[in-house]
């Protein structure tokens, strides 16, 4: 199992208790069990959560089955998609793998908030969540371009020459061990 993200988990514990107090009495509390849906790839994203509590997984549809892309862990925001744009399917599915606790973060929130140290607690805690992927995404693709130009770096084998082509009277000669 993968380390939970220390970035969001020290995040979620430097809201002073009162600032946390404050967006838990705007924002709309959820609680999901282990193995419950949270998201479903393809439906609409309306709302983004803010966990608090448990950890959850994002999943993708391949080809090959459900792909694990990542975990989400106190303090992160998933589903931010909602918040982004109108109209966004979502896309991915979100599993909870323990169980959860989060605040529903969507744009009536945010205007409710308006003004106030909650709406500054939920837009840090997204902005902390959107960094930490995109590092991740940086790391991956670092990753994979550093392993692409070893791959590249690496001397490729001269092919076999293929054999000759033994002729009858080469057949010959190894038959009568060389008389000929």
């Amino acid at each position: 199992m993968p380390a939970p993200s220390t970035q969001g988990l020290r995040s979620l514990r430097e809201i002073p208790q009162e600032e946390r107090e404050a967006l838990e009495r705007v924002a709309q509390r959820i609680e999901y069990h282990p193995g419950q849906t949270v998201f479903r790839e393809g439906e609409p994203a309306d709302f983004a959560l803010l966990l608090l509590e448990g950890r959850m997984s994002v999943v993708v549809e391949t080809a090959r089955g459900r792909r694990v892309v990542g975990d989400v862990w106190p303090g992160e925001v998933v589903g931010e998609t909602a918040l982004l744009g109108l109209g966004e399917k979502r896309n991915a599915t979100v599993l909870a793998q323990l169980p959860s606790v989060g605040l529903i973060v969507d744009s009536s929130l945010l205007e409710r908030a308006r003004g106030t140290r909650a709406r500054a607690v939920a837009q840090k805690q997204l902005l902390l969540t959107m960094s930490r992927r995109i590092r991740a995404t940086n790391g991956a693709i670092r990753k994979a371009w550093q392993e692409q130009r070893a791959a590249e770096a690496q001397p490729t084998p001269e092919p076999e020459a293929p054999e000759a082509p033994v002729g009858l009277r080469d057949r010959l000669n190894r038959l009568l061990g060389g008389l000929l």
